[in-house]
Formats: C-alpha cells, sequence, structure tokens
C-alpha cells in the first residue's frame, strides 16, 4: 500500500489534475491511516470534480479519523516566554480550535454527498451518526436522514432501518422545547410527528423500545389513549416472544420490567379524559377498568411462569403489584 501511495504521488507531481489519481491516493492514505494527508487528497479530488459523491464520503471518513487538538491541547500552541517588561495582553495569543471542526466540515461533505448520491443508504447512515454526534446535535439533518433511510431500507430492513437511541434524543429534545404541541405550527416536531405516524409506527413488529417512545410522543401530544394503546403493544411485543417462560431469569425479568411498566401506564393513563374520536369531550376515561385490565396483565404472566420463576424475585415483584391493585 505504501508503494502504491507513493506510486500516486509521483504520477501527480506530472499531472495534478488528474482526478483519479488524486481519488486512488486518497484512498491509500485512508488504509495507511494517514488521515489528515487522507482528507487533503480527497479535497483536491472534489475540487477537481465536484460531482463525485464517493469522494465527499471519503473525504468525511478521512476528517472523521482525523484528530483536531482542543483549545486545551498542550500541543495545540507552543508557550511563548515573556520579557520582564512585557505584558502579558502583548503576548500572542494561541489560536482557539474548535474541537468540532472537523465534524462539522464532515458533516458538510456528507451533506454534499448525499444529495449526489441521494439513493446510498450508507451515507444517509454515516449522515445520521454525525449529525446526532455534533453537541448541540444537528436535529434537523437527523430527521432528514432517517427519513431517506426509512424509505430507502424499510423493506428489507424494516423496524431495525430505525436508530432507536436517536430517536429517543429526538422525542427528548421536542418534549423539553415546548410542554404542548402545536399540530398547526410547521416545522421541526411537526416533521418528526409525521415521521412516526406516518413511516414509523406502520414498521413495529417486535421492538418494545419503539413503541415505548411512541407513548410518550402521543402523551406529549395530549393523546393518552393512543398512548395506552402505544404501551399495551410494547408489553406485547416483549411477550409474544417465544421462550421467556422456561428460558432464563434474566428473559423473565425483562418480561416482568414490561407487566409493571404497563400496569404503571394504566393506572396513569387510564384514569385520563379521552382526548380522541366521538368521546373526546364526553368525560369518558381512556380505561375505566384499569384495574381489571392491569391484574389481568399480571396474572397471565404469573400463570405462564410459575412453574419456572416462582420465589424469584421477579415474582415477588409481580405479587406486590398484584397486591396492589386489589380492592
Amino acid at each position: 500500500m505504501i508503494k502504491a501511495a507513493d506510486a500516486y504521488a509521483k504520477s501527480l507531481k506530472a499531472n495534478q489534475l488528474n482526478h483519479a489519481s488524486w481519488f486512488a491516493l486518497g484512498c491509500c492514505l485512508l488504509e495507511l491511516a494517514q488521515f489528515e494527508k487522507a482528507a487533503e487528497a480527497f479535497s483536491r479530488t472534489v475540487q477537481l470534480e465536484e460531482t463525485d459523491a464517493e469522494a465527499w464520503s471519503n473525504l468525511a471518513a478521512a476528517l472523521l479519523k482525523n484528530q483536531v487538538p482542543t483549545a486545551n491541547d498542550q500541543s495545540a500552541a507552543p508557550a511563548v516566554e515573556l520579557a520582564e517588561d512585557e505584558d502579558e495582553s502583548m503576548a500572542p495569543q494561541p489560536k482557539k480550535v474548535d474541537p468540532q471542526q472537523n465534524k462539522k466540515d464532515a458533516l458538510r461533505a456528507l451533506k454534499r454527498a448525499a444529495t449526489l448520491k441521494h439513493d446510498s443508504h450508507r451515507i444517509w447512515e454515516n449522515l445520521l451518526i454525525v449529525a446526532a454526534s455534533l453537541s448541540p446535535p444537528d436535529y434537523d439533518t437527523v430527521l432528514t436522514a432517517q427519513r431517506h433511510i426509512i424509505d430507502l431500507r424499510s423493506k428489507t430492513n424494516g423496524e431495525s432501518c430505525i436508530d432507536v437511541e436517536i430517536m429517543e434524543h429526538m422525542i427528548r429534545h421536542v418534549i423539553a422545547l415546548n410542554d404542548e404541541y402545536d399540530p398547526t405550527k410547521p416545522g421541526f416536531e411537526r416533521l418528526l410527528v409525521e415521521m412516526f405516524d406516518k413511516k414509523i409506527v406502520p414498521l413495529i413488529t417486535s421492538s418494545r423500545e419503539l413503541w415505548q417512545l411512541y407513548a410518550k410522543l402521543c402523551l406529549w401530544r395530549k393523546k393518552p389513549a393512543t398512548a395506552l394503546d402505544a404501551n399495551e403493544k410494547a408489553w406485547r411485543a416483549v411477550t409474544s416472544q417465544p421462550g421467556w417462560e422456561t428460558e432464563s431469569e434474566a428473559r423473565w425479568n425483562v418480561v416482568v420490567d414490561a407487566t409493571i411498566e404497563l400496569c404503571d401506564a394504566y393506572e396513569s393513563l387510564g384514569q385520563m379524559e379521552k382526548t380522541e374520536g366521538m368521546a373526546a369531550g364526553s368525560g369518558a376515561l381512556v380505561a375505566k377498568d384499569w384495574k381489571f385490565k392491569a391484574r389481568s396483565a399480571i396474572r397471565s404472566i404469573m400463570g405462564k411462569g410459575k412453574d419456572c420463576w416462582e420465589d424469584t424475585d421477579g415474582w415477588e415483584r409481580l405479587k406486590e403489584a398484584l397486591d396492589g391493585l386489589r380492592g
């Protein structure tokens, strides 16, 4: 690889306008972990051919792997000794370095790559990760990237094409921004809600976490009935998986956790008034029989797990929850 890099470097001395040679040199330098030089090579590549999506993508990769000295890095600027009669304000000040600069430059490169090659799920996935990793995250870009990934990968990957952790951060972000959701207001919040309603919910099959996120989003939107329905589906996503009745106590505890969480949802949401459909504004409760439903959920789990898990900590937790629902 070193010989190949040397060969491309020599050829570029003869012809510095050879786009293919700059690209190949950049690839060699990436392999050799010479990331700063690789970034320079790919920068030359896109200067010569700005529509090369792969070069933009590789430029982003090189930038992300190239370590940038932080403002606190002692190697970023050498110390300067002052003369005895020299004021400190006259000393040359070290240039402040943005520790996120390479990430920001990589984000711009990936945006350009995605524009040029919008059917590449790999580029969109990298864009999603980089945008989410900034502080603060670039939420608009995160949303755009996730939406494109769903469009490109949902038919083959289903719910697994959704980054649950990043979606959780986005929902936490919108809830922190505003106490109430205004569906008439255009912008990020409405786009996030629409993506969940139209693109994510139809994909969810076995992800408890995605149903839980949707429940939070619905509760924020003042839709307690839909939120409770999502909590029930989160519980079923766990309990419908075969083997938890006998396989391991760890799996049993996951089911116990999900069941306790469902009971908490019945208690908190079931007593709220309906805000959707024909019953909205009538004073009708989301689930007036919430105690019965909670007891039924616990009893069904205890019945299936009795042979293997009676007397475990999880079993005792279910018993305590059931006792609290009596009366």
